[in-house]
């Protein structure tokens, strides 16, 4: 009886492997960092940080956090953890850490953000970051253990993607964030503004529609439900409870939601029953200032936020549930007006006075990456005029001085140090750098009237405190004590600095005067406040109060404040937080195990192979294939070196194939080789065949491709642009024919490949199916150099087309496509699209075109029990036609298109079905497509 349920356990186990990787796009990879780099490592039994060469002491900085929470034992649940390699970014304008598995290891982009709680960015992201180093190391045991014998690391990726819900893994390291700190988003009530809102309001979505999203309406992250479900079950059941399902998952994967059968064994309710227990504990009232929207449309959730006055209108962001960001005017009426479209830039480093506004524009690297820097975009609203300041640096949250002469910016340096940069408004110049206190981050600078003095916030694990900057005495003050009461963004150029911080665990709108050293608070919005913005002329605040339909903007008059002072709010405690739990456990020099290790080199060279995964399968992560045989996987740890290799059985051609793909990604032009030995059945001709015979005849090949790729990408305002040339070599080797003439041993084929891709895409929303507007285009060209005649063996064209169309979110896209090929000596496989309800034509001087119209139909945002969730529905028509061998190909349908939640795995399943009518064949044909995003994989 054990021996059958082991053998099905295998069964069903391989069976979800070979489901998961059908549509699995790639093992996880995320760029590279610039090829001169040199790198530098500390190795410890713990970690082996490698981090650029000249950062040595944010290396130690990172190494140090690390080791403190990888030693601890409560953290590591008692784990006996396996060495974890971690990769420092350094020279990107991301915020972010993630943990992948398949290839292990962990990357951090160090650069802080403008917004860090009261604890160092090195101690946060080792806090949050290792987290997921544990819940993943929590798998390997049972049968998931025994499954890594066989597959590799991969095992352990699988598992944890069909059973664990992403809302646990983020919950979960947002819990160990703040109960092994001070400060982290548990404790924040900033960061539970919006789902506090909707529960007290009761508004309470279902468990899938919290966990997946909407399309319609506004639904808090999966950071946010995860947190509130993990520190409500662990404050009810014990720390350890969620980790009770994991370890269901971990012994017994083939059983579908096993995590959910585990947490429901430990305490008899299912997730789902938690949140909704979860939801009615916070019910306070049901309300009816509140839209429902339509499953027809989208909500009118919007988010007003204001940076500013311009006379007696107030300049807002406008943030709108299925548009892009907006920089409107309203003035005295209420009159909305779009002035300026930001593209691609940095919500909060936005600042106004007078007639201009700043804000940081994204520079990303052509090349690289995990390089970038930063611009300062300028618009003047007299002239109508954008402008940009090109800085080559890492700069955050500008303000103008108020001569409008001088720009105070925030700057990162590659090693972490935070610096105040004053900048000539004219020239571009650097006038003054004013270093922060060590390990200290300046965020938010402002000036003052007297155009010589800068306030900001400082933040470090101290806290976060305010403070002044002299701009002739190059010094810093500090203005009040460190507290780890949640405090954010700034506005004031007099005596009074409006902040946004937490009182009586919800944000308010604060106040600290400068002369009297007093605080206030200044309001008692009902769900929360935040974006104060003083006008001084007319003597009142603007700031974003929430409501159930977003941040709406409320204007007040100085003396209609509550002005209510505050005592006690600058010290060191949590008291106007949200409470995150009954105890609060932080590390001591004296708990940790952890040694500091010597810095050594990083050779590339020696680090090029990386084997982590293997299988008694061929998973192909590129064409998303599975086939018998066995294959063996490699990944280095900077992403530069990628391999996979071995043997498979295709199953759609019924033939054997020997391969081997590699790709060095670590030069400027990327390099890539593959090998193929197989027989082709189907693709091979030769000039001593007749040229009427049709037939072509299987021979042995080896096939070997070599490739050089130079890609570039850059943004500019709106509009992501790429463009991206390869040149490649192919030799085929035709062993014999088994069937046809025979042929000599070294008969070869030999061609050159040229290709250019080139693509522009207007920036949209998820909302959009289509693109709101661009262009594509392709072009190959395949030569034979090595043949008398028949040089060029194929040209191959694409050209693709985005419009809007009638509705805000629909569109549409052409497509025209042309390709030529010589069928002399080998057929290639198609370069264009063929009109749809068509397999193949044939082969030779093809033209065709196609086009498409795609329009949102529904929002259901519905679920069938633990089965299916459904996000949207989508449609729309197809007319296509083309022109091959002197005859005309006609094809018109229609397409329909859900996008669905399956069981409650976290990849979106995109189902269509189309229909084709075929005009030659006065006939119908019909195409189910089924499609996986595994997006979803990054973690934070």
């Amino acid at each position: 009886m054990y021996l059958k349920r082991l053998i099905f356990s295998v069964v069903i186990v391989l069976s979800l492997f070979f489901l998961h990787y059908q549509c699995e796009a790639q093992f996880f990879y995320g760029g590279e960092d610039p090829s001169d780099i040199q790198w530098r490592q500390i190795e410890t039994s713990y970690h082996r940080v490698v981090f650029p060469r000249g950062e040595e002491e944010l290396g130690k900085k990172y190494s140090e956090s690390l080791g403190k929470v990888l030693s601890n034992k409560y953290y590591t649940r008692n784990l006996e953890l396996p060495r974890l390699d971690v990769l420092l970014h350094t020279q990107t304008l991301t915020s972010n850490a993630w943990v992948s598995w398949a290839p292990a290891r962990m990357e951090i982009f160090t650069t802080p953000p403008q917004d860090l709680s009261a604890v160092s960015w090195p101690n946060y992201l080792a806090l949050h970051e290792s987290r997921h180093f544990v819940q993943i190391n929590s798998l390997n045991t049972g049968f998931t253990r025994g499954l890594s014998y066989f597959f590799g690391q991969q095992a352990h990726g699988l598992v944890l993607g069909l059973h664990l819900p992403l809302w646990f893994i983020e919950g979960d390291a947002v819990w160990a964030e703040s109960v092994f700190s001070h400060a982290g988003r548990l404790r924040d009530p900033f960061f539970f503004l919006q789902q506090n809102a909707q529960w007290s309001a009761g508004i309470h979505y279902s468990y899938d529609k919290s966990y997946f999203g909407s399309y319609r309406d506004f639904v808090p992250d999966r950071y946010v439900l995860g947190a509130r479900l993990i520190s409500n079950a662990n404050l009810k059941y014990g720390d350890d409870i969620f980790y009770k399902g994991l370890d269901r998952a971990a012994h017994q994967p083939w059983r579908p939601q096993a995590f959910t059968h585990g947490f429901k064994k430990s305490t008899g309710i299912t997730p789902s029953q938690h949140l909704k227990a979860s939801q009615l504990k916070e019910y306070a009232y049901s309300t009816k200032n509140y839209n429902k929207s339509s499953i027809f449309k989208i909500s009118e959730y919007t988010d007003f936020i204001p940076i500013g006055f311009i006379g007696n209108s107030i300049l807002c962001i406008r943030q709108k549930l299925g548009d892009i960001d907006r920089l409107i005017v309203i003035n005295s009426d209420g009159k909305q007006e779009i002035v300026f479209t930001p593209g691609y830039y940095l919500p909060e480093s936005v600042s106004t006075y007078d007639s201009i506004t700043l804000m940081i524009v994204k520079r990303p690297d052509v090349r690289w990456q995990h390089s970038a820097s930063s611009n300062i975009g300028i618009f003047s609203h007299d002239k109508k005029k954008y402008s940009e300041i090109k800085t080559h640096q890492l700069l955050f949250s500008p303000d103008v001085s108020p001569d409008k002469i001088k720009i105070a910016s925030v700057n990162i340096m590659k090693d972490g140090i935070s610096a105040l940069n004053i900048i000539d408004l004219s020239t571009n110049q650097i006038l003054t750098t004013i270093d922060a206190p060590v390990d200290e981050i300046i965020e938010c600078p402002r000036w003052q009237m007297n155009k010589q003095q800068i306030v900001f916030w400082l933040a470090g694990d101290k806290g976060k405190a305010l403070a002044m900057a002299d701009i002739k005495q190059k010094t810093i003050q500090q203005l009040t004590n460190y507290t780890f009461n949640p405090v954010y963004r700034l506005f004031g150029k007099g005596d009074t600095i409006f902040f946004s911080g937490a009182y009586y665990q919800k944000p308010q709108i604060m106040a600290y005067s400068l002369s009297s050293q007093k605080t206030y608070c200044l309001t008692r919005a009902h769900y929360g406040a935040d974006y104060p913005v003083w006008d001084s002329q007319r003597n009142r605040l603007a700031y974003a109060n929430y409501t159930l339909n977003g941040f709406r903007l409320k204007i007040i008059p100085s003396d209609s404040l509550l002005w209510e002072e505050v005592t006690g709010y600058w010290v060191r405690d949590n008291r106007h937080s949200l409470p995150c739990s009954d105890y609060t456990y932080t590390f001591s020099n004296e708990e940790s195990s952890y040694t500091q290790a010597e810095i050594t080199s990083y050779k590339k060279s020696s680090h090029l192979f990386n084997f982590h995964s293997y299988g008694p399968v061929s998973i192909s992560p590129d064409d998303a294939t599975v086939n018998p045989g066995f294959t063996l996987m490699s990944q280095n740890l900077l992403s530069t070196s990628i391999f996979r290799g071995g043997y498979e059985y295709l199953l759609q051609e019924e033939t054997h194939q020997w391969f081997l793909n590699y790709q060095y990604r670590g030069f400027y032009p990327i390099i890539s080789f593959d090998a193929f030995y197989k027989t082709n059945r189907n693709s091979i001709n030769h000039d001593e065949f007749p040229q009427t015979n049709d037939e072509t005849y299987p021979a042995q090949v080896l096939e070997m491709k070599f490739n050089l790729t130079c890609p570039w990408h850059w943004l500019k305002r709106l509009w992501q642009q790429n463009i991206s040339l390869r040149m490649g070599l192919s030799s085929l080797w035709v062993d014999k024919y088994k069937d046809g003439p025979s042929l000599r041993l070294d008969d070869n084929f030999f061609t050159t490949n040229f290709e250019f891709l080139w693509s522009r895409i207007f920036k949209s929303t998820p909302q959009h199916i289509y693109p709101r507007w661009g262009q594509t285009f392709y072009a190959l060209l395949r030569l034979a150099p090595m043949e008398n005649s028949d040089k060029v063996q194929g040209i191959a064209t694409e050209i693709s087309i985005y419009t809007p169309a009638f509705g805000t979110h629909d569109g549409f896209k052409f497509y025209t496509g042309f390709e030529n090929q010589s069928l002399k000596h080998y057929v290639f496989s198609h370069s264009i699209s063929l009109p749809r309800g068509y397999t193949n034509l044939g082969y030779g001087s093809i033209f065709s075109s196609q086009l498409s119209w795609r329009t949102p139909l529904l929002y259901p945002d519905v679920n069938v029990g633990s089965f299916i969730y459904c996000k949207r529905i989508y449609g729309g028509l197809n007319t296509d036609f083309a022109h091959y061998n002197h005859q005309w190909y006609e094809t018109a349908g229609l397409e329909l298109t859900g996008i669905f939640h399956i069981v409650r795995l976290p990849m979106p399943v995109y189902f269509t079905m189309r229909s084709s009518y075929l005009f030659q064949e006065k006939s119908w044909h019909i195409d189910v497509i089924l499609r996986a995003d595994f997006s979803f994989q990054n973690f934070l």
